[in-house]
């Protein structure tokens, strides 16, 4: 395009740019000088021969130019946007409850980004001035700034102001050593870094080497509390903890040069290793100096200790919170029970939790809520009696009145299908279509009930099942965000199960390829259903769809139920596409490199038979012989029928012998039909007669077989 611009706009010259001779050394720019300065108006007055040139010096750009020119546009808002739903200045968010929860996650990121910049270059945005120094509160040296960095989840300046305070002899509540504390534990400053490899047992406490890294550098680790830490020129802030920007306008921690190096080393780290809770990071150490605890105290720790899964530390800390008079909240006890409930050994944690159970019912009694019950759900489905015990906590549960959540339900289908026992789903669909209520997600782990009912569902092969369990998944999108293939996919193979081909069409085409794409392992368990629905135009319907949509086939055992779909009885007329299509599982089979199934080749066979196209049919059987494969019964009594409507004596013969050769086995007064009416000589019919006798007599007696009841497929 710029070719042809820069070719027409020199069109009109007398002597064009294409025909100038260019110098090698240092290129000049002559388009730009020769528009500068066009030929003259006048038809007899010709243009300047010598044309101004302009070397192509390298410029160096500057690094602020997007920053200067978003300067221009970047005002602050009268009307700020509204998170809570659409407003006037809002009137593009979507009003799918999914979409818009991205659209509000995705509208923050951005508020923050601009936020950020606006801060680390506030000199480009001189507009923003009045916004961001709104924006920056100023705390004063005491309490009620201790606490409101706390509030803001500033872990280094709190921790700092803390210590400041102790050292002028300013009291500090028990409230603010309890905020602080529980910033500290749930953030995890002087916490160890290790790699995935490592197992979570193996921590490195008082461990010395590479992999002992500070998460916090600005907090000392070794440094007792009570003395003064070691000046530190730049504190970056916990991991985890929201980004800090200091008066400058420069963001903590960050540097320009080399900072996507940093960076890009700093995620790679990252993802190579995992953060686990140390004995000597600043929340044991704070709490081990508190000089005055209550049940607050312990339950910051321990709900830091839970997040660090460190559950071993959570149940000494806890046994002493029982000694010490004080009882636990309630987020403590859901997040003990849960690491009963995830640890790996939890068939004998069963105890444990009922030792909790017992602690919550001391007073101040401590009611259990749905996550409590779900806990509990997930520890005793891996004992020997877990439906009893299901049974038990459900009555428990309704009991107290506390609303299941579909997680709840979760973990009671998981519990039945331990003794491999599905029927409870049909109970969960009953209750969630009387109770819809109950499909508004209420718990993390909502997500996963519909793809493990659906599983389920397949387990029980109901597809009227299945069908209700879609119908009630399909109120709100939110409960398919992550598993919708996976539900779609049991879904189809469920349906599939019916045995009613027109019900199987109707549900595929109304989803694929409008909802999803289903894989391979969900075609071939269709092609299977398919043969046993006696219906070939839907397995080559599924077929055309997976060619089109170009479904990955990578496995010959797809191919093959696929062909095994075609086995079902054909009309004459109507073999052309399905050749087609077989002709096409061939190419892939050889793209895949690798060698045909027989089934393959016998049923284009066969389908070349039924249009007594004898030389097609011959050409595939050769392939028997060159791909190494023995030919298979259906191939030469598909052949046979047609030598013997033909009568060729000795493709007949031959083709017996073939057959002989196999071990395969026919009828005696099927073989003595046939060589009759092809008059086959007396010696060939006696021969042929005794070596199929004799086949079926080492049959009988080897592994005492039967003879096949699909001898000669009429067909």
């Amino acid at each position: 395009m710029a070719c042809t611009t820069l070719f027409c706009a020199t069109g009109a010259l007398k002597k064009p740019l294409f025909l100038r001779r260019w110098s090698i050394i240092g290129r000049q720019a002559t388009t730009l000088g020769k528009l500068e300065h066009p030929a003259s108006d006048h038809p007899g007055k010709e243009a300047d021969e010598k044309e101004p040139t302009i070397p192509l010096v390298p410029k160096r750009r500057d690094p602020h130019a997007v920053l200067k020119a978003l300067a221009s546009t970047v005002t602050p808002l009268n009307d700020p946007l509204s998170f809570g739903g659409r407003s006037i200045a809002d009137p593009l968010a979507p009003h799918n409850r999914f979409e818009h929860m991205e659209y509000v996650r995705a509208r923050e990121a951005g508020k923050n980004a601009a936020k950020f910049t606006i801060h680390r270059w506030p000199k480009m945005f001189p507009k923003m001035d009045s916004v961001m120094e709104a924006e920056r509160v100023h705390w004063n040296n005491d309490e009620a700034g201790l606490k409101y960095l706390i509030e803001q989840k500033k872990t280094t300046k709190a921790y700092k102001l803390y210590r400041k305070l102790k050292e002028e002899g300013v009291a500090v509540s028990l409230e603010a050593q309890n905020g602080l504390l529980g910033l500290l534990a749930y953030y995890g400053p002087g916490n160890k870094v290790v790699p995935i490899s490592v197992p979570p047992g193996d921590r490195l406490d008082g461990e010395e080497g590479d992999l002992e890294k500070a998460t916090v550098e600005a907090l000392d680790q070794q440094t007792p509390l009570t003395e003064e830490p070691p000046p530190q020129t730049q504190e970056p802030p916990p991991p985890e903890a929201s980004a800090e920007v200091n008066a400058e306008g420069s963001l903590e921690g960050g540097s320009e040069a080399g900072e996507g190096a940093e960076h890009a080393a700093a995620v790679k780290e990252k993802q190579a290793s995992k953060v686990v809770w140390s004995l000597e990071n600043h929340a044991e150490k704070f709490f081990a100096a508190m000089p005055e605890k209550d049940a607050e105290s312990y339950n910051a720790l321990l709900l830091g200790l839970i997040k660090f899964k460190e559950h071993e530390r959570a149940e000494e800390v806890f046994q002493a919170m029982q000694a010490a008079g004080f009882q636990a909240s309630l987020p403590v006890y859901c997040g003990m029970m849960m690491g009963l409930a995830e640890s790996i050994n939890s068939m004998s944690h069963w105890a444990k939790a009922k030792t909790l159970l017992s602690q919550m019912a001391k007073e101040p009694v401590v009611l259990p809520n749905a996550s409590i019950f779900n806990s509990l759900l997930a520890i005793g489905a891996r004992s020997t009696n877990a439906i009893e015990r299901a049974k038990k906590i459900m009555f428990e549960m309704a009991h107290l009145k506390v609303e299941p959540h579909l997680t709840t339900f979760v973990r009671l289908l998981r519990a039945y299908l331990t003794q491999t026992d599905g029927s409870i789903l049909y109970d969960i669909v009953s209750y969630l279509e009387q109770h819809p209520e109950c499909l508004t997600p209420k718990d993390p782990q909502d997500i996963y009930f519909f793809p493990s009912a659906m599983s389920a569902a397949h387990f029980l092969t109901d597809a009227d099942l299945a069908m209700r369990l879609k119908k009630l998944a399909m109120k709100d999108n939110y409960l398919l965000v992550q598993n919708t293939n996976f539900f779609l996919s049991h879904y189809l193979a469920t349906v599939a199960t019916s045995g009613d081909a027109e019900k199987l069409k109707e549900e595929y085409t109304s989803l694929v390829p409008r909802v999803f794409l289903p894989m391979e392992w969900v075609y071939a368990l269709l092609f299977k259903a398919c043969e046993r629905m006696d219906s070939p135009a839907l397995a080559l319907h599924l077929w055309a769809d997976c060619m089109k949509l170009r479904v990955s086939i990578t496995q010959p055992v797809t191919i093959g139920k696929f062909c095994g779909a075609l086995s079902k009885r054909i009309d004459p007329s109507e073999t052309q596409p399905y050749i087609e299509a077989l002709e096409q599982a061939w190419r892939k089979v050889d793209y895949l490199k690798q060698k045909p199934p027989g089934l393959l080749l016998s049923q284009l066979i066969r389908l070349h038979c039924l249009t007594s196209n004898i030389e097609k049919a011959n050409e595939v059987f050769a392939q028997f012989d060159r791909q190494g494969i023995p030919p298979t019964f259906m191939a030469l009594s598909q052949l046979l029928k047609v030598y013997s409507a033909l009568k060729n004596k000795e493709m007949i013969v031959k083709t017996f012998d073939m057959m002989i050769e196999q071990g395969m086995m026919l009828p005696t007064t099927f073989v003595r039909d046939i060589c009759w009416n092809s008059e086959i000589d007396t010696p060939t019919r006696t021969r042929i007669i005794a070596e199929f006798n004799k086949n079926q007599r080492k049959a009988e007696a080897s592994k005492g077989a039967a003879l096949p009841s699909d001898t000669f497929p009429t067909h």
